[in-house]
Formats: C-alpha cells, sequence, structure tokens
C-alpha cells in the first residue's frame, strides 16, 4: 500500500510541477527549454542543465519526473529540447518520417547556447545532467568546454559505444551490413529507407548517418569520463542491457574517488516510477555537494 501512495505521489508531482518555457535564437533557429524554479530560489543558486536521450524531448517521463522532484528537493533546473535542425522544434518524441539532416554533435554546440544563456542570466553554478545519449553529449561538452561554472556532470545509463557491437546489432535489426550503408553514406547525398536508429526506415542525409554511425571513440562515454575534469556522478541501473559492461569500463575511475557510482537496483534504461526517486536523491545529493 505504501508503494501504491508513493507512486501516486510520483505522478502528482510529474503533472504539477510549474516549469516555463524558454526560447533563445540560435543558428538561425529557435531553441526551447523547460525551466523549473524551486520554491524560495532564483537562477543565481545554481541550475541542473538537463540534456534528453536519442530522438527525445524535454518532455520525456524522465524528464519530467526528474525535474518535478529536483524542484521538491530544492533544486532549479533547465530541461533543454535538442533541435534535431528543426525550428522551435515541438516538444515530442523525433518522428521516424522527417527528413533528419542532424548530427549527434549538434547537441554539444546547442548544450553550449543554453550555457551562455544562463550565464548571461547570472548564473554561475551549473551541473550538466544527461540521461542516455544526452549524457554523452553533456561530457562531451565538458571535456571541450573546462569552465569554472560547470560544477560537476551527471550521466544516468550513459551511452556505450563499441564498434563491433553496433555493427552485429545493425545486421541483427535492419538485415543489412553497417559497413554496406556507411559505404553508400560516403557516396550519396541523400539515402532513403534505411534504417536509423530507433527508425526502421528513414530519409536522411549521408553525412548525417554518417556522424551516428561512423566509428567515434568519443561515443563510449567512459573514454570522456576519463578525461572529464570535473566532478561525476554516474547512474545506472541493474536491469538496464544499454549499459551492460559500463562497471568495469569505469572501475577505476571509481577506485581513485574521480567518479561516483550509484546502482539502482532493478530499474532498467528509463527508471521509471519509485526508481525515478532513487535517481532524484542521488542527484540532489551530488548537486548539492558539488553547489555549496
Amino acid at each position: 500500500m505504501m508503494r501504491f501512495y508513493l507512486m501516486l505521489c510520483l505522478c502528482w508531482l510529474s503533472l504539477t510541477v510549474s516549469a516555463e518555457v524558454v526560447k533563445i535564437p540560435y543558428q538561425q533557429m529557435t531553441l526551447n527549454a523547460s525551466l523549473a524554479l524551486a520554491p524560495q530560489k532564483s537562477l543565481k543558486d545554481g541550475v541542473v542543465l538537463i540534456t534528453h536521450g536519442t530522438l527525445g524531448s524535454r518532455q520525456m517521463e524522465i524528464i519530467q519526473t526528474l525535474q518535478a522532484l529536483l524542484v521538491e528537493k530544492g533544486l532549479n533546473s533547465l530541461a533543454i529540447n535538442l533541435s534535431y535542425q528543426i525550428d522551435d522544434r515541438s516538444a515530442e518524441l523525433l518522428s521516424c518520417q522527417v527528413e533528419h539532416q542532424h548530427k549527434h554533435q549538434d547537441a554539444v554546440g546547442e548544450i553550449g547556447a543554453w550555457m551562455q544563456w544562463l550565464i548571461g542570466q547570472g548564473v554561475d553554478k551549473v551541473v550538466l545532467l544527461g540521461h542516455s545519449r544526452g549524457a554523452n553529449q553533456s561530457a562531451w561538452y565538458a571535456v571541450e568546454h573546462d569552465a569554472d561554472v560547470i560544477k560537476g556532470v551527471v550521466l544516468v545509463a550513459p551511452m556505450l559505444w563499441r564498434e563491433e557491437d553496433r555493427a552485429t546489432r545493425y545486421q541483427s535489426v535492419y538485415k543489412i551490413a553497417l559497413a554496406e550503408v556507411l559505404a553508400r553514406a560516403k557516396q550519396e547525398k541523400m539515402l532513403s529507407d534505411v534504417g536509423f536508429l530507433q527508425c526502421p526506415k528513414v530519409k536522411i542525409s549521408g553525412e548525417s548517418f554518417l556522424a551516428y554511425y561512423e566509428d567515434e571513440p568519443r561515443f563510449h562515454t567512459p573514454n570522456l569520463m576519463q578525461v572529464l575534469k570535473k566532478p561525476q556522478l554516474l547512474i545506472i541501473g541493474s536491469a538496464d542491457k544499454v549499459t551492460t559492461g559500463i562497471e568495469s569500463d569505469v572501475m577505476p575511475l571509481v577506485t581513485s574517488h574521480a567518479v561516483q557510482l550509484v546502482r539502482v537496483d532493478g530499474a532498467d534504461h528509463f527508471f521509471r516510477d519509485l526508481y525515478a526517486e532513487d535517481v532524484a536523491d542521488a542527484v540532489a545529493d551530488f548537486v548539492k555537494g558539488v553547489l555549496n
């Protein structure tokens, strides 16, 4: 019964958190984000900048719930909506039906644009937080921009990249060799009816396909974690198949205290229901430690 009431409480929080939609100009586009301020707090108290995962949005369940729980714990947050090269993109999952012209690395620039906006608002304490692919992109930004304003980085179920595994999975899901599609992408401006991320068939530029599938060591988030100079919190779920093997990759960093590791027993990749509370507790403890 207690578990039932806690779940109701979480649902209520996710529905009632007051978040302001903020918009900024960026490269001939408008970017949007959800800004949630805790009671009696201002931007100058610090902000958690949240980046969602693959083809997602600022209104994904995990993002909305986390923002609500952080507000309850007295923390401000800004959940950004990656554009995927769409002007003022709506806060919903990106459709497979759009013509895909975006790149994985685009997010690094957009995180930077929001960082500059926060700094312009007088913010001098930011913790970057990303989920899944967004965790990789947040870490990538922090490696390239080792600014004093960044006080820490939270990586929730971060993206991993093992080239051989990626090729095997692509072949298994889409029944065509990844190498064959990569070869086409290097020669053709636009590709049609190719498998891409969660989408069985898309129209996509060759450059965009290469940007997501050509081997890049920085796609493997532990590689970024090894060179990050900021305090780091890594949160993983014991039932998450996406991050299998990450603990062995980062254990030297955990042992040396460069990375704090929190393992949520029973949680999958999206930390639904009560598992979100465990994530929020870990994030709040970490953020309050690095901001104070």
